[in-house]
């Protein structure tokens, strides 16, 4: 198995961890392109007797891990936001049912 192979592995898995479903089709096909940036950023740096250019490589790859963050974070977001909604509708309909022979104008 190649590196990148392994390291789309772990980036599927760790968004698995946080949700099951978390990542969509198209983040797949995103987090495969950045598993493959990931992979040749770690050859570069390995390769590297410059220090200031294994400090590039290494920031380049931070940036990299942020972005594949960012993605994660807005799933889980509007995963938390469809969940919220999906309770505050509940929450309506059981007041209503309560508050409606109470307040039979109003509702």
């Amino acid at each position: 198995m190649a590196l990148s192979d392994d390291i789309l592995q772990a980036l599927v898995n760790a968004g698995k961890e946080l949700k099951a479903d978390l990542w969509t089709s198209e983040d797949l096909d995103m987090l495969k392109q950045r598993a493959l940036d990931l992979a040749g950023l770690e050859a570069k740096a390995v390769q590297a007797t410059d220090p200031d250019k294994k400090n590039q490589y290494q920031l380049a790859a931070s940036l990299i891990i942020d972005h594949v963050k960012v993605t994660a974070l807005t799933r889980m977001l509007l995963a938390q936001k469809d969940a919220l909604d999906a309770l505050g509708k509940l929450f309506l309909q059981v007041l209503t049912k309560y508050l409606l022979p109470l307040l039979p104008a109003l509702l």
